[in-house]
């Protein structure tokens, strides 16, 4: 069945794309002098010519932490260290969101501890070909979302991503502001900005999805929402 069916498209001259999920870049945890760091392969090659111990990191071991903006995935161990020296940074897992508290703003940065919590839900808004506005539809989603999730102590990221059909500057700035967007649409529909943890902009850097030769591609326009508790 699965050939006819191709080779009927094939005769009918229709151009079939195929959009695979983005695979992400292979990082390995390499242990040197005493101290691990989180190298992309190249850099992990030269670490091992130094007489490094470097290891690849598989999905589970990946943590994303964003800080100023800026999100990269680190090793676990690295991650820890990354939030011991920068109290403002923000790391996720595929499942849990991981910040630094205080029970008083007024003490030092020393005494800050970790915090985990659990992600709960999601929703990804998507948006038109150069565009950051909210459609009616998008609208009623998060309408929906904040509805859900709006009245507890809840946690929520966001992430603005847009495809490669621009230059990179361009897609930063259009990422930002959707993400923005979506930002100030939760809080109009009654989510605490204080709940908000992070917005941050991907861009084109991390395309959700493959696609051929920068080809626009919806579901690379998008902003996605996590909830945690």
């Amino acid at each position: 069945m699965k050939k006819r069916f191709f080779q009927a498209l094939a005769g009918s001259g229709v151009v079939l794309f195929l959009f695979m999920p983005a695979t992400a870049e292979e990082l390995y945890s390499c242990l040197y002098n005493g101290t691990s760091s989180t190298y992309r392969a190249a850099e992990a090659t030269r670490m091992r010519a130094l007489g490094a111990v470097c290891d690849r990191l598989t999905a589970a071991e990946r943590v994303t932490c964003a800080i100023d903006g800026v999100k990269l995935d680190y090793s676990r161990e690295e991650s820890r260290r990354l939030m011991n020296e920068k109290p403002d940074a923000v790391c996720e897992t595929e499942s849990k969101l991981l910040v630094n508290v205080r029970a008083d703003a007024s003490q030092a940065r020393s005494t800050s501890r970790h915090a985990t919590f659990d992600m709960i839900g999601k929703e990804i808004i998507y948006f038109r070909l150069g565009s950051s506005r909210l459609s009616a539809r998008s609208s009623a989603l998060l309408a929906a979302f904040s509805r859900k999730y709006g009245s507890g102590s809840y946690r929520f990221t966001i992430t603005g991503y847009a495809d490669a059909s621009g230059s990179s500057r361009f897609n930063h700035t259009l990422s930002l502001k959707r993400a923005g967007r979506v930002r100030d649409a939760l809080i109009d529909f009654g989510i605490s900005a204080d709940n908000i943890i992070s917005v941050n902009a991907l861009g084109e850097e991390s395309l959700r999805y493959r696609t051929r030769n920068g080809q626009p591609y919806i579901l690379n326009r998008a902003v996605e929402i996590r909830a945690y508790q």
